[in-house]
């Protein structure tokens, strides 16, 4: 009771009154927006796993398993659709965690260690820093109740149930399974002292990988169809030490334990019986090399360690034991390296706290000679848990949302045509995951996932602005060149940023739905088209123009184009630069020393809403700050130096333009130092969205990503924007067609001239052979499970 007591504190300190239990990005914008688009379509479609989703022009649901296919909250939520994931998520997970930190005792007990040395590991279990992810990204730990459950099944010798908590812990984070089972390998070899349970344990290990291919197998065929390069760097990077011991200490991405479990490790060096112990858990946490091969060869993030911990917390625990009870002696030595592992803290925030707990392990473990009882050690989880909660309250947690401002129903009047998507502008990183209606198709996407060729033309070649650290937030924008290629006819978007070409047709408060017509559909015929070779030559400018007058395909005879996006220089009025901003003007821009936030009007001669113009410039950023500049609402990011996944941004690209034009340019700049240099405008006829001809397909009531008939004037192309991606087949006139990449990254195929069926369809790579292999798997899990039983029974009436 007191440990539950203690989380209950945890968590009573970190709730606040209008805020969620996650974070605003990772957790809200990610985990839970797919979480409520996961459980929408297994309901739309009737389904545990949905093949296909609507997002990003629509993708490979496996793309997206990693945010919960399968899992027990999504599956609860199916039966509780009322209920909102925002309170199914976070109650599952403090269940889990409550429910990791009890099996965490009961471990313990099972070595033969006292209540109260049991409850002192489990407050420092507890009290780990990687339990900061309970709120940010949920699948670093919610894997850890069953394999606690897995290390109790074999310390119990119940190896017959290992295949269970196996399959489990695929499911809930498949990212952390081959570490789960190669430590719990090591675990069941401590039990042993030998390796003649290899055989045993490699078929528990396949049976309960076998168990889990429903979602393993087409989830890794996802992963190896868009891998991305690994970011592990150099050979001397992934063979060198980690000092920081960032592994090891303190550090939310890491396992997060305090000094007083590296004092505890060597200090084992010292003596034999646990020497080999403290040797393997120290070049673990230390050598990148280790946290490289457990990453799969990604990189070297030690946040794969976080398995490690409930067996650190075991061999911290004994160590402290056995030094109690004078079986060993404390010694003076391993202060020293303490000290030594503040100094990556020296310029930290918290770096009083960090030496207040090095401090209080030094004299503690420099007294232990004089204490005669053992409730005096549980000092030494005051500042673990002190510390937890300090880490915990540097979360942004995300704010209450208000109701959306049209309801479902509302949304749905509004998209009559479904041949067409519907996007959102309003909070674009929110909504970018999320379905706000069932039935709704969308052009935006955000998973760790992603198509690459969509990426590039999504961001490359239509030079749509990147707003976040990474490039792999595909989020929407008012682009005109973007939203006309991917078919959005329907956005919702603040009033003051409806783009020009769009006709509001719903407002409520300062929340708009509008509708362009003039945009093309999901799937048409056209004949105009340029050869890949061709655009290839292009620069970007003509590039962008030549997208969007033609098909790009394959092969194509050559085509004459005419520039209509032309080079102009504006009627700006002198800019008056506030006193934050201080400004040196080089031979080809400006460089900018911001010293807050500063906001930049001009005005121009004006823009007409006929007319949309293009702004870029290179940035050159002199600090290791992010660098972000938003005009009108349209925002750029330069990610910082530290961002995990750097968007490599340093060329910002602008689409301004309005329903009633453009007279005034905002120009807000973050704090910072950087340059802005090349800036070259440019504007283009907005008639030059709607020059190309196309005939679009007349809609079916067939189940299909794509269905209709199309009629073609003369031999051309059939084109979609939907992602080209295995497992997809194309069938017209009942026959099925050889699929071509057009526009670089879409579904397309030739087209003779003539009346035409058409169907799309899709079926991810691997579902049912990993089907296949679950349900054997699940046969002889439970004929093994009935024969053991059996055999037991035999043996009572003998």
């Amino acid at each position: 009771m007191l440990l539950i007591g203690l989380i209950a504190l945890w968590l009573s300190l970190l709730t606040s009154s209008g805020l969620l239990f996650g974070s605003e990005i990772d957790w809200y914008c990610q985990h839970i927006a797919l979480a409520e688009t996961i459980r929408t379509e297994c309901i739309q479609q009737h389904t545990l796993a949905p093949a296909f989703l609507p997002l990003g022009g629509g993708t490979n649901g496996y793309q997206f398993a990693y945010y919960g296919y399968f899992r027990p909250d999504i599956l609860l939520g199916c039966l509780l659709p009322q209920v909102p994931m925002t309170i199914l998520v976070p109650l599952y997970l403090i269940v889990g965690y409550i429910a990791a930190t009890l099996l965490c005792y009961a471990l313990l007990r099972s070595h033969k260690l006292e209540p109260f040395w049991a409850f002192l590991g489990s407050g420092l279990f507890l009290s780990a820093a990687c339990f900061f992810h309970l709120h940010r990204q949920i699948m670093f730990v919610n894997f850890l109740p069953f394999f606690l459950a897995a290390l109790l099944t074999i310390r119990k010798g119940k190896m017959h149930v290992l295949p269970l908590w196996f399959f489990l812990i695929c499911i809930h984070s498949f990212y952390y399974a081959p570490a789960c089972m190669l430590i719990a390998g090591w675990y069941w070899y401590q039990q042993e002292g030998n390796l003649r349970f290899w055989k045993k344990y490699l078929s528990t290990t396949i049976l309960g990988t076998a168990m889990a291919a429903m979602l393993l197998l087409p989830t890794g065929l996802a992963i190896l169809e868009h891998r991305r390069a690994s970011t592990g760097g150099g050979l001397v990077d992934i063979l060198a030490p980690n000092l920081t011991l960032k592994g090891l200490l303190y550090s939310n991405y890491g396992i997060g334990l305090t000094a007083i479990c590296l004092y505890a490790l060597l200090l084992g060096l010292a003596y034999r019986r646990f020497r080999r112990d403290s040797i393997v858990y120290l070049v673990v946490t230390v050598w990148n090399l280790a946290s490289y091969l457990l990453n799969g060869t990604l990189y070297t993030r030690p946040k794969i360690l976080i398995p490690f911990l409930p067996l650190l917390v075991l061999h911290t625990v004994c160590i402290l034991r056995a030094v109690f009870q004078r079986e060993i002696q404390a010694r003076l030595w391993p202060g020293i390296v303490l000290l030594g592992a503040l100094i990556p803290y020296l310029n930290a925030d918290r770096l009083p706290w960090l030496a207040a707990d090095v401090l209080l392990v030094m004299g503690f473990m420099g007294c232990t000679r004089y204490v005669r009882q053992p409730a005096w050690y549980g000092l030494l989880l005051v500042l673990p848990y002190v510390l937890s909660i300090q880490i915990s309250r540097t979360e942004d947690f995300a704010v209450q949302r208000e109701a959306p401002a049209f309801s479902a129903g509302e949304y749905q009047q509004v998209y009559q045509d479904t041949r067409y998507r519907f996007d959102s502008l309003k909070a674009p990183l929110d909504q970018c995951n999320r379905l706000d209606f069932a039935g709704q198709k969308k052009s935006t996407m955000y998973s760790s996932v992603t198509n690459s060729a969509y990426n590039t033309v999504f961001f490359d070649v239509l030079q749509t602005p990147i707003r976040v650290n990474n490039r792999t937030a595909m989020i929407a924008e008012s682009n005109p060149f973007l939203l006309r290629l991917m078919g959005v006819r329907y956005i919702q978007t603040p009033a003051s940023k409806v783009p020009a070409g769009y006709t509001v047709i719903e407002q409520r408060d300062n929340v708009v739905l509008a509708e362009n017509p003039s945009v093309l559909p999901i799937a048409y015929g056209t004949t105009e088209v340029m050869g890949q070779e061709q655009f290839d030559i292009l620069d970007e400018t003509e590039q962008l123009e030549a997208i969007t007058t033609h098909t790009i395909v394959p092969e194509a005879s050559v085509q004459e184009q005419t520039a209509s996006i032309q080079t102009v220089q504006p009627s700006l009025d002198t800019i008056d630069w506030p006193d934050s901003v201080q400004v040196e003007e080089t031979e080809n821009g400006y460089r900018l020393h911001v010293t807050k936030e500063s906001t930049i009007s001009l005005s121009s001669e004006g823009l007409p809403a006929d007319r949309i113009l293009l702004l870029d410039f290179t940035v050159e950023n002199h600090t290791r700050r992010a660098v972000e500049i938003t005009i009108n609402g349209i925002r750029n990011r330069l990610s910082n130096a530290a961002a995990p996944y750097p968007n490599g941004n340093d060329h910002f690209h602008y689409q301004i333009s309005g329903a009633e034009g453009i007279s005034e340019l905002r120009i807000t700049l973050t704090k910072g130092e950087y340059t802005i240099r090349d800036l070259r405008w440019q504007q283009c006829p907005l008639d030059l969205l709607t020059e190309q001809e196309i005939g679009p397909i007349e809609d079916s009531s067939e189940q299909a990503i794509v269905s209709g008939s199309l009629t073609m004037e003369e031999d051309g192309y059939l084109v979609t924007s939907i992602p080209l991606q295995h497992g997809m087949q194309l069938f017209i006139d009942n026959q099925e067609t050889p699929i071509e990449r057009v526009n670089l990254a879409f579904v397309g195929a030739k087209l003779t001239a003539g009346r035409h069926t058409i169907r799309l369809e899709f079926t991810p790579p691997g579902q049912q052979v990993g089907y296949g292999v679950s349900l054997l798997a699940f046969v002889l899990f439970g004929f093994t499970w009935y024969r053991r039983k059996e055999k037991r029974k035999n043996g009572t009436k003998t």
